[in-house]
């Protein structure tokens, strides 16, 4: 009994003594934490709180598990005293005195040979856990570099540069041939890259006048660069449950995506491609203007979305009206009078609502309402009697007046989908009675088969085309449409400037069954996509019904 008692209260200063080491290097290492901390995070006026530590409090309570070896170590060195104090009376009153005596005159004794035991210990128990304590290291840093704060001379220096841009709007507004552009740092260098239609020597002049502090203009002609484009392998399908857990993540992140990064010009579901003919992992895929640029004032682009990966491609979009449009053919080929810009006849339609049909044509927003940045403010389609439509374009025939448009984002049901839309009601009073044209429904376009489609427009006639499973969000002129159908080239180009309105059939494999798709209005410039509107959102939002397709019209 005596040897528990004697044994148990040597374990008690032994483990007393050992935790008063810890603590002292805890109270060490909080110390340095706090000092460092406050040096170099002083000037932007923090308060350093007790939570900070709680990480430092977390290491410290593994430390002291540690140390806990260091107990055994005292009371292997005060063991000695159990011999000298076998025979007393531990119910005695005189026992305590001699016992705290006879301790501290062992400690005393043995001090030198404690302490150097206990610092071998230590050591042997920091080497141990050196390498893990360098990793941590290396995470920290890490980290640090990732939080970094900007510095704030720079960066008020970076957004002072986006003064000296022209408007985007204004710019393109009085220069047609301008669809897009963007500034920021490549290579440490300012760079202002800009997409022309072709080449233009007034807007360039005007660019290098306004512009004079960026060090570099560089100017990308969408002409040239569709006539080097060559055919792009299509990526293998993305199953339909992976491809709707990505497209919900595209919704939930896309608007504040791209607020962030004006660089971005496209977002849809793809695959990772590896090289020009191999595609890997099931992924988001960004499309930018420039993947080395970074603008002024903002980050690089995300690598990730909600945990997704992001391949990051270049291209830009553009819509697929034409100017001085030299191949008109007459019955398809529409314009706005005295405008030179031409566009192609989409599906002849009628009003569903009146007891005496009102008849006219779908077709695009962009080349027959004119001043699509007015016409993108408004959130719903606007009506009224506006700009008269001549058959062929550049000519004096006019054939009706554009009475509905719209182009931008639409709530459709849940979600917002791109229109890019417009009716023209026709001049002639005769009313046909003619049969509707079925138009896709959701099992149509959601099949896991190939699946085809064709359309006739003024510059390429009819082509055949592969309908992709990915919806993609676009933008052109500073305009964004969500959720557009993306068509591939099959075998030759299907849709080409001028071919802009031209209505987009889903078709069966020997081609006679035909089903209403939407209206063509863009294309990617760099991957050969045609971008089209979605014809259920045009039929809900203008109130119409169709006659079959094709058919000829009679504008004499």
């Amino acid at each position: 009994m005596r040897r528990q008692l004697i044994g148990k209260t040597l374990e008690a200063i032994s483990k007393s003594f050992a935790s008063e080491i810890c603590q002292g290097i805890l109270k060490h290492i909080e110390s340095k934490v706090r000092m460092n901390l406050e040096m170099e995070l002083g000037r932007f006026n923090f308060i350093i709180s007790p939570e900070v530590f709680t990480t430092v409090m977390l290491i410290g309570s593994v430390i002291l598990s540690l140390f806990i070896p260091l107990a055994g170590i005292v009371v292997a060195m005060l063991a000695v005293i159990v011999a000298f104090l076998e025979s007393v009376d531990v119910n005695s009153k005189y026992w305590r005195k001699p016992y705290a005596d006879e301790i501290y005159e062992t400690v005393r004794k043995k001090r030198t040979s404690i302490e150097r035991n206990i610092l071998y210990e230590i050591e042997t128990m920091c080497e141990k856990t050196k390498k893990d304590l360098q990793a941590v290291s290396t995470q920290i840093n890490d980290l640090k570099q990732e939080l970094k704060f900007p510095d704030q001379d720079t960066l008020i220096k970076e957004w002072k540069q986006r003064h000296v841009l022209p408007d985007k709007k204004s710019l393109m507004n009085k220069y047609p041939s301008v669809m897009n552009y963007i500034a920021g740092r490549k290579n440490d260098k300012s760079v202002m890259k800009v997409f022309l239609e072709k080449e233009d020597g007034e807007v360039e002049r005007y660019l290098r006048e306004k512009c004079f502090e960026i060090d570099k203009l560089e100017y990308i002609y969408s002409e040239t660069l569709m006539n080097d484009t060559q055919f792009i392998k299509e990526a293998p399908p993305v199953d339909r449950h992976t491809r709707k857990r990505l497209q919900k993540i595209i919704r939930d992140e896309e608007d504040k995506t791209v607020a962030l990064y004006s660089n971005i010009v496209g977002i849809g579901v793809g695959r990772v491609k590896l090289n020009e003919i191999k595609f890997g992992d099931p992924c988001i895929v960004l499309y930018c203007l420039d993947k080395s640029l970074v603008p002024f004032g903002e980050k690089k682009l995300p690598n990730f979305l909600k945990g997704c990966v992001v391949d990051t491609r270049e291209d830009f979009f553009m819509f697929g009206s034409c100017i001085n449009c030299e191949q008109l053919d007459k019955g398809c080929c529409i314009g706005r009078a005295g405008e030179e810009s031409a566009g192609s006849v989409g599906f002849l339609v009628k009003q569903t609502n009146r007891s005496t049909y009102e008849c006219g044509l779908l077709t695009a927003a962009h080349f027959t309402y004119g001043n699509i940045s007015e016409l993108n403010k408004s959130l719903t389609p606007v009506y009224g009697d506006y700009h008269k439509i001549v058959h062929p374009a550049m000519s004096d025939n006019v054939i009706g007046h554009v009475t509905k448009a719209f182009c931008g984002n639409r709530i459709t049901n849940e979600y917002e989908k791109g229109i890019d839309a417009a009716f023209v009601r026709f001049a002639e009073k005769e009313n046909r009675e003619l049969p509707e044209l079925h138009i896709v429904n959701d099992d149509d376009v959601e099949s896991n088969r190939r699946m085809f489609v064709s359309k006739k427009g003024i510059s390429t006639d009819t082509t055949t085309g592969l309908l992709s499973q990915n919806p993609m969000s676009i933008q052109i002129k500073d305009i964004w449409f969500k959720k557009c159908f993306i068509i591939n080239d099959y075998k030759e180009r299907f849709f080409e400037k001028g071919d802009s309105g031209s209505g987009v059939f889903l078709i069966d494999a020997d081609g006679k069954r035909k089903r209403a798709l939407g209206i063509a209005f863009g294309l990617s410039v760099s991957q050969r996509q045609t971008c089209v509107c979605d014809i259920r959102d045009i039929v809900h939002a203008f109130d119409i019904a169709f006659y079959p397709e094709p058919q000829a019209m009679d504008t004499s």
